[in-house]
């Protein structure tokens, strides 16, 4: 993932975070207004203003006069209060930072779920950044993002189910959709997607695309990411964060997610915590899947025509025998616990969906662990296999804490004292914190899930030879042999 990194620091600097990278790169900023999103000739810099004025690169709208002038690494500047939306924004398309004051003082609020949040149409070449604001009560999607870099951090998602009238709800918290056979990165941190609903088929907190055009290849980092609260009577699907190259085209999507936490995901079919899902038609298409220290729980869904539910699902079809559809995930401090389809326990599901397809190929799928992965249950039994996997846990729900803010920048779900996952993972390496910024490992050894807790392991002392499988009068015998050895030796020495 630094190769990502570098690329989108060097791409989508802003003169406050990247200024070291940024050098005499020519940057106009703006500091817009809170209150209504309107264009109209007031004398107050509005974002829908800001926007077109970058799309131009040039001050089309007089009301916003930029210091510095228009370039690769422009600005806006969003204050502390809310920007409710009067209208839809249009389409970023130049490479731009909206920077805020941080999450829950600078708001873009979609007045009640009448307009979309932000859009993003780029050619491949831009990048965008969005820093330390709330997108809240938007339509549709929070932030819609095609053709573009991304670099999201500090940034939180907010719905309401009160927002759902003639209006549809936020279908996707954050979408990112790599469209036209572009070479993309994703890095996403510090970001807390929660209480979505909608009315349309489809229901994602995350959602990660390649499709239309051969060659896409995206590249997605995902770190301290918190997922909460999602659900849906009416969608076909229903997903935390959902992986798909399923237009049938070549693709390559690579994926690194660290500290994520996705909890309370319900609907009426198919539900999943987390998904990788490709469909290989006309060209190859390829995942590769790299997660480290996640919390799965409360993941509750029902059978569907494509597939089961399930806190982890990976699936693929090919449509015949030349063509590769492959899902290639390694795991490591997986907490899966509470997770049911029609009220049965589902942590893990892997599905060869060629058949959906009536194809005829067969799809690559695996599911490896890595170690330190846990499960209330039995369905992960085949893939969990390290000996610092556990199954069948079936206590683990009961010592978790509730979701809530524990501190850093995502709410996370605490272990409690005894928790079968504290000191339970192994070392990750390049992972030195939890989804809270608190140093790993605080114990014996890396707690599994996105929290590290400050307890260590229990020690049993009351152990007895009995409970270690240990043969009692064998080992009383040499202990009485060793002893009467020592008396023999301590007399022998009086008297020499």
């Amino acid at each position: 993932m630094s190769k990502l990194k570098h690329l989108l620091i060097s791409l989508v600097a802003s003169a406050s975070l990247f200024i070291i990278f940024s050098g005499s790169t020519q940057a106009a900023s703006f500091t817009v207004a809170d209150g209504n999103d309107e264009n109209t000739d007031n004398s107050s810099c509005s974002l829908t203003e800001a926007i077109t004025n970058i799309n131009a690169q040039s001050t089309d709208e007089p009301d916003c006069v930029p210091t510095g002038a228009y370039g690769t690494d422009d600005t806006i500047n969003l204050p502390a209060g809310i920007i409710t939306l009067t209208g839809e924004l249009d389409p970023i398309l130049e490479s731009v930072t909206i920077a805020g004051e941080g999450i829950g003082q600078s708001v873009i609020d979609g007045d009640d779920g009448t307009y979309p949040g932000v859009t993003v149409g780029g050619s491949g070449t831009e990048s965008v950044a969005l820093i330390e604001m709330t997108i809240q009560n938007v339509d549709g999607t929070a932030v819609l993002v095609r053709d573009a870099n991304l670099l999201i951090d500090q940034l939180e998602v907010y719905g309401s189910s009160d927002q759902i009238g003639s209006n549809t709800g936020i279908e996707y918290g954050i979408r990112h959709s790599n469209d036209n056979g572009n070479s993309l990165g994703v890095d996403i941190g510090n970001t807390y997607v929660h209480h979505l609903t909608t009315s349309e088929d489809e229901l994602a907190g995350f959602f990660f695309e390649n499709q239309d055009v051969n060659g896409s290849h995206t590249e997605i980092n995902l770190d301290n990411v918190t997922v909460d609260n999602m659900d849906s009577d009416t969608s076909l699907t229903t997903h935390g964060i959902l992986f798909s190259g399923f237009e049938g085209l070549e693709q390559t999507m690579d994926v690194s997610a660290s500290n994520v936490t996705i909890s309370n995901i319900s609907g009426s079919q198919l539900v999943n915590g987390l998904a990788a899902v490709v469909v290989a038609a006309t060209g190859d298409s390829v995942m590769n899947l790299d997660v480290r220290n996640m919390t799965i729980t409360g993941i509750a869904g029902s059978t569907s025509i494509y597939a089961d539910s399930s806190a982890f699902s990976i699936g693929g079809a090919a449509l015949n025998n030349s063509l590769t559809a492959a899902v290639t995930v390694n795991a490591s401090n997986l907490l899966l616990a509470q997770n049911t389809i029609d009220n049965t326990p589902a942590n893990c599901l892997v599905t060869d969906m060629t058949p959906l397809v009536m194809g005829t190929g067969t799809p690559e799928l695996s599911l490896t662990s890595n170690g330190g992965n846990l499960s209330d249950d039995t369905t992960c039994s085949s893939y969990f296999t390290q000996p610092t996997d556990q199954n069948n846990v079936t206590n683990l729900a009961l010592t978790l804490g509730t979701l809530g803010d524990y501190g850093g920048s995502v709410p996370t779900i605490p272990l409690l004292e005894g928790s079968p996952a504290i000191d339970a993972g192994v070392t990750v390496a390049g992972l030195a914190s939890d989804a809270r910024g608190v140093s790993r490992p605080l114990g014996l050894a890396y707690d599994s899930g996105a929290y590290e807790s400050p307890f260590t392991k229990t020690v049993e002392g009351t152990e007895t030879l009995a409970s270690t499988g240990q043969n009692i009068k064998l080992v009383s015998f040499f202990a009485a042999l060793l002893l009467a050895l020592g008396l023999m030796l301590q007399l022998r020495r009086h008297y020499v």
